[in-house]
């Protein structure tokens, strides 16, 4: 029997996805998958994920790509078991920059496909032997070396006035520079979530 834990934080998700899982096991192996909902990454959670033969994240928790899913791909990055984790439905620069450092260890699976394309993916992740691919990106190729400088200054907390000075430029021309990589990274200003994930990429770039 295989066993298939479910980290996420939607039921209605996880319900299609335990119907797609033991449709797919029936048809691949014609045996039983025993099917473990978790839905936090408390200490409970990580003793059963411990004895899984794999384990699938989703869920608007971990769509975020906040801390938790960090902490989650970090705990697992040497683990022999499979981690398939599904994605935002659009795999932005940004999003792609975070997921870069587990690119070749797990698999990701967008969910801006029809569900025969989430269906095919979570059969390929399941049953191919196959190495997980996914084209790495990072922030700083994907801007202009002004609109680089600026973002990682504003987003280190240098005053405004400051950052004018330094680049010899009025406010409004940093607003654009800044505007424009936001862009062109499809970051969302509101997203605070977004905000923290591209703040903590620019610390480490």
């Amino acid at each position: 029997m295989i066993k298939i834990g479910l980290l996420g934080d939607c039921h209605y998700t996880q319900v299609a996805l335990s119907h797609i899982l033991k449709t797919l096991y029936q048809e691949q192996l014609q045996g039983d998958v025993h099917i473990t909902p978790l839905h936090e990454l408390d200490a409970n959670a990580w003793r059963k994920a411990a004895h899984l033969d794999c384990l699938i994240v989703f869920g608007e928790l971990h769509l975020s790509f906040g801390d938790s899913l960090d902490n989650l791909l970090k705990a697992f990055c040497h683990h022999p078991k499979r981690i398939i984790v599904l994605t935002e439905k659009q795999l932005t620069p940004l999003i792609t920059h975070f997921l870069s450092p587990y690119c070749r260890r797990f698999y990701f699976i967008s969910l801006g496909q029809t569900l025969a394309g989430i269906q095919q993916g979570l059969h390929a992740a399941l049953f191919s032997r196959a190495r997980p691919r996914m084209k790495t990106v990072n922030i700083s190729s994907r801007l202009t070396v002004r609109e680089y400088q600026v973002l990682k200054a504003v987003f280190s907390g240098v005053p405004v006035a400051d950052l004018c000075a330094k680049f010899m430029v009025s406010e409004k021309t940093l607003s654009s520079h800044k505007m424009r990589a936001l862009e062109k990274l499809q970051c969302t200003k509101r997203n605070i979530s977004h905000h923290a994930m591209l703040t903590a990429a620019l610390q480490f770039n």
